[in-house]
């Protein structure tokens, strides 16, 4: 102890207490989304392990025993561990620990979730999908973005025949993203642009914005319909 005095007195902090400072920075610094995610991981694994926990004691085996949880597919255990890591590494970046002791702890591996439509298929979503969803589900089709990113699209973000989210907007914050608009994928904007010169373009029939909720219940209700999942 007297060898390495800092090692130990950052090591003596509990995993909770650390949480707490982390999600505090979160919550100043990144999107409600990603404060949310952050908590709802830390709480879940707090509570497993339990508040007195400390730094030094946290050990693989604790992760381990957390994530077997048959409701959780690869890609939330995933998640889930990667969370723990970025707390603890972001705490050594800022100088609370001095290591992070499961650095180097392997995650399961994400499951993929893309989805392939035949014509036929797609034909039958169509039939179902009344206006203004068809635009939106149209250009997700014809481009293959992020259906984050076309729910937030607006006149601002329009350049020619691309769409630019800056850095700021943009997954991770590092660097602007782009849609390449072919010249169907243009006229649906275009189009829009002319209704909604500020704000949103794609919006459904009351005039509000397309949420991530309102569009999985009207996609939902169309499964029903075609008898197969479609998703955005």
């Amino acid at each position: 102890m007297m060898a390495d005095p800092v090692t130990i007195a950052t090591d003596n902090q509990t995993l909770y207490d650390l949480s707490q400072i982390y999600l505090d920075w979160v919550q100043a610094n990144r999107k409600p989304a990603t404060y949310d995610r952050c908590k709802h991981y830390l709480q879940s694994f707090i509570t497993k392990a339990g508040r007195q926990l400390r730094v030094g004691g946290l050990k693989q085996f604790h992760l381990t025993n957390w994530i077997d949880n048959d409701n959780w597919n690869p890609t939330s255990k995933n998640d889930a561990i990667g969370v723990i890591q970025r707390t603890l590494n972001w705490a050594v970046e800022e100088g609370y620990l001095v290591r992070n002791p499961i650095a180097g702890m392997k995650k399961p591996r994400r499951k993929r979730r893309d989805v392939f439509y035949t014509r036929e298929q797609w034909t039958a979503i169509k039939e179902h999908a009344r206006h203004p969803l068809d635009d939106f589900l149209d250009f997700a089709y014809i481009t293959g973005c992020r259906p984050k990113d076309a729910r937030t699209i607006e006149a601002k973000h329009l350049n020619g025949d691309l769409v630019i989210f800056p850095a700021d907007e943009s997954k991770g914050e590092l660097e602007p993203r782009v849609i390449y608009l072919v010249e169907n994928a243009e006229a649906i904007l275009r189009r829009l642009v002319q209704k909604h010169p500020t704000g949103i373009l794609f919006r459904n029939s009351e005039g509000n914005p397309w949420t991530k909720d309102s569009i999985k219940c009207r996609l939902t209700r169309i499964s029903k319909k075609v008898g197969f999942r479609v998703i955005a």
